[in-house]
């Protein structure tokens, strides 16, 4: 048992070494390949062969776009509504992590590691379903209370 615990410890020492050490190499080394570099090498490679990237793109993220948005702009009225007094704490306490995974995912693409920035784009639909719920609930409760 002892021997399989410190064989765990020495793998993720190890795997955290070679992390640590790809993250060095693409900040200070010119010739270091970073995940953004690889994307836009598949990019010009799609494009050689007649394939339109932007409706790739639009087919396969466009709905998590369109979430991002809505979710922006529920984190903003929710924000506006702390403002007022008005604040739901357990959505603003989610506000955290959504800005932080909204800015980490885009910081993954200037280093070559060994897991991909796309995988924490599900985290973040997770967060971005949520927020949007709740604007569409204060978008209807705002016509409810035009209507009366």
């Amino acid at each position: 048992m002892i021997k399989f615990i410190l064989c765990i410890i020495f793998f993720c020492a190890l795997i955290w070494n070679i992390t640590i050490e790809k993250i060095y190499q693409s900040i200070f080394e010119e010739d270091a390949i970073s995940e953004g570099m690889q994307l836009l090498d598949k990019i010009d490679y799609a494009q050689e062969y007649g394939y339109s990237v932007t409706e790739v793109v639009v087919r396969q993220y466009g709905v998590s776009i369109i979430l991002f948005c809505l979710s922006v702009l529920a984190v903003f009225l929710l924000l506006k509504n702390n403002r007022y007094g008005r604040y739901n704490e357990s959505l603003l306490s989610l506000s955290g992590p959504f800005a932080a995974l909204s800015i980490f995912i885009p910081l993954l693409f200037l280093f070559d590691l060994p897991f991909n920035a796309f995988r924490f784009i599900h985290a973040l639909k997770i967060l971005m379903i949520i927020f949007s719920y709740n604007l569409a609930i204060l978008l209807y409760l705002v016509k409810v209370a035009n209507l009366l």
